[in-house]
């Protein structure tokens, strides 16, 4: 036990019971902060009857010097990190040192927090004594190098050659284990790593397995709303979700969103209402996915008025116009839209554009609908083909079918639909709504421009006192099993703050952009192969393999290449 709490003591250093150092090497000492350190250690062992010898650097070591009866001391990476632009020479030394059986004394300066590409000398390290089973080695980490004492590293030393000096019948009756790695903290305490359960980890793993959530705050820790077959669930945001260039976009909380996506000129779109987190400012947006907090760029994101409306009205108002806007500005004056089954905020936007591009618009409604105007054209039950042909116009340009009631879609929009000319566009609640945005690039400004039309136009209406009923649902609701039926439904995110949210596993993410080039050098077996196709499932679409001898099938590369993605094989 002295010898392990005393190693510098003389009664202990002069027993038979410590094997002395017949070789020590020690490198570093290149600059000013591990001279000292360096010159201590030679001061403190002199009387060791020792052979010492000391490097500056790693590519100045004689490893002829160097066998399994030395003890090497590399204070190399208090200098500079190895593996911070390291070069080819410093790089086959390094690996010298590890292929050497010796026993090997790694100090590094605070791998943990302020440098860490000392971690990569450590997992090095772990990885090279199953490769040189001589090797016996050991990590010190030292994380502040101004509150360490010369002493407390010549003990270190001395305790490392008297357990890696035992013999292995010797080491087997120890009561402690000889530490791989030490971290030395601030304060002077050593520091062993230590196997324990992380619940956070655990659960984002046995995600895949079961569900498993937590009641979060969602204004805090930002969640994914989606609907898939078991219904509408959170889920949480991945890291890799929040944009690279996030500081330079607007932050919004989300406090109201149309729960579908809107058809628009770039794809469908999610329209939400939200708090700017720091001014408190109110925005609009459209964006790709329902976010309890959205990055949104700022030629995307429009401020919002103070309107006579309600929030959730406001929603559905401008959802109502953009979802016209889709289909009208398609249209050309003197061609004729009909619209079947819409209700009377839809009738009255889609009037309005139709007016504004002299297009005809043209309604009709099942006769279970009630308070139809005298305008508007009844459709019986069931009616055949024929009885339809003769109640539309024969000029129809395009169909808008906007029954929400399953049962009044089966009634007669799917004859209506089967009876129209080819050369009619026909739109349905499918096409203009969507459970799911569009996430592939699209313009900012463009998205800004056209949410800012639907918003003016909005606003010059708002003068003739219009109502909009608007319908709403809390986040519980939906994840309780509610389904409203309207597509156009507000969701409420202000009800709660803490819901349910649904763990999820890091690679259920995209981690990669589809408008960035990956290089992968030297993975041409089946090894890379595997990770590629790894990578392009998460995301790659541009993909460039380097290889001395490349072992890819065109035949892989083809069928990538017929998904859109662009795999280039280089020779070098």
């Amino acid at each position: 036990m002295r010898q392990t709490y005393e190693p510098l003591n003389p009664e202990v250093s002069n027993s038979s019971a410590i094997a002395p150092i017949k070789n020590l090497v020690v490198v570093g000492g290149s600059t000013p902060e591990t001279r000292p350190l360096v010159q201590s250690i030679k001061d403190t062992l002199e009387d060791f009857s020792l052979q010492l010898h000391t490097f500056e650097t790693l590519t100045t070591v004689d490893y002829s010097l160097i066998d399994a009866d030395t003890t090497v001391v590399s204070l190399t990476e208090l200098d500079k990190p190895v593996f911070k632009d390291i070069t080819p020479e410093e790089f086959l030394a390094f690996k010298t040192m590890f292929s050497t059986d010796t026993k090997l004394l790694w100090v590094t300066g605070g791998r943990l927090h302020e440098e860490p590409f000392s971690n990569m000398t450590v997992g090095f390290g772990r990885t090279a004594v199953r490769e040189t089973p001589a090797l016996q080695l050991q990590n010190v980490d030292i994380a502040d190098l101004r509150s360490l004492k010369p002493r407390s590293l010549v003990e270190t030393i001395l305790r490392f050659q008297a357990s890696t000096s035992l013999a292995e019948s010797e080491r087997n009756q120890l009561l402690w284990a000889i530490e791989p790695e030490i971290v030395v903290d601030a304060e002077g305490q050593e520091l062993v790593p230590r196997l324990r359960p992380i619940a956070a980890r655990n659960d984002r793993y046995n995600s895949a397995r079961r569900p498993i959530t937590h009641e979060v705050d969602t204004t805090k820790s930002p969640a994914v709303l989606r609907r898939d077959v078991d219904g509408w669930s959170l889920r949480e945001m991945s890291r890799w979700g929040i944009p690279v260039d996030a500081e330079s976009r607007i932050k919004i909380e989300v406090r109201h969103a149309v729960m579908s996506a809107l058809r628009t000129s770039h794809g469908h779109k999610f329209l939400v209402l939200g708090t700017e987190s720091k001014s408190q400012a109110r925005f609009l947006a459209l964006v790709p996915s329902l976010l309890s907090v959205v990055h949104a760029p700022k030629e995307s994101a429009i401020p919002c008025p103070v309107s006579r409306l309600a929030d959730a009205d406001l929603l559905t108002e401008l959802a109502a116009r953009l979802v016209s806007m889709a289909v009208v500005d398609l249209l050309v004056g003197g061609e004729t839209l009909v619209v079947h089954n819409p209700t009377d905020l839809l009738a009255r936007v889609f009037a309005t554009q139709a007016s504004k591009k002299n297009v005809r618009a043209f309604f009709v409604a099942d006769s279970s609908q009630q308070h139809l105007p005298d305008s508007w054209t009844t459709l019986a039950p069931y009616m055949t083909q024929s009885a339809i042909a003769q109640a539309l116009p024969t000029d129809t340009a395009c169909f808008v079918g906007l029954s929400i009631h399953p049962v009044n879609i089966s009634e007669n929009e799917s004859t209506i639909l089967s009876s129209l000319p080819p050369h009619c566009r026909k739109e349905t609640l499918a096409t203009l709504y969507s459970l799911v945005g569009w996430e592939g690039s699209s313009s900012a400004a463009v998205l800004g421009q056209l949410l800012q039309r639907a918003l003016d136009d909005a606003q010059k209406d708002d003068s003739q006192g219009q109502t909009v009923a608007s319908e709403t649902v809390g986040i519980d609701d939906l994840i309780n099993g509610l389904n409203p039926e309207n597509p156009g439904t507000v969701i409420d995110w202000t009800r709660s703050q803490s819901h349910p949210v649904h763990v999820s596993r890091l690679d259920s993410a995209v981690f990669f952009k589809g408008d960035k080039t990956y290089w992968m050098c030297g993975l041409s077996g089946a090894l890379g192969v595997s990770l590629a196709d790894w990578m392009i499932e998460s995301g790659v679409k541009y993909l460039v393999l380097t290889s001395r001898n490349p072992d890819i099938s065109q035949d892989w590369i083809e069928a990538h290449r017929q998904n859109g993605v662009n795999v280039t094989i280089i020779l070098w």
